[in-house]
């Protein structure tokens, strides 16, 4: 079975909720939709959690990968 990516978008809810729900842009509303029907299972690709791959039940909170992005990078300095 093949597996679906789709990009996350700039839009995004502003209360802790499921990936597939938290992103509301046009263009990813249409790539999910395209690759749950075209493939079944799919995940989402996003920058801001630094590019890790978020399955699509995993419930994330707005924010919260900036703080993790800051924290890694204050690591890296030290």
């Amino acid at each position: 079975m093949e597996l679906g990516l789709v990009s996350c978008s700039k839009s995004k809810a502003t209360t802790k909720m499921k990936a597939r729900d938290l992103y509301t842009g046009d263009l990813f509303r249409k790539a999910s939709r395209y690759a749950s029907e075209r493939h079944g299972r799919w995940m989402i690709l996003s920058a801001l959690t630094d590019l890790s791959i978020q399955m699509m039940s995993s419930n994330l909170i707005p924010g919260e990968a900036n703080a993790r992005r800051r924290k890694v990078y204050a690591s890296m300095q030290a």
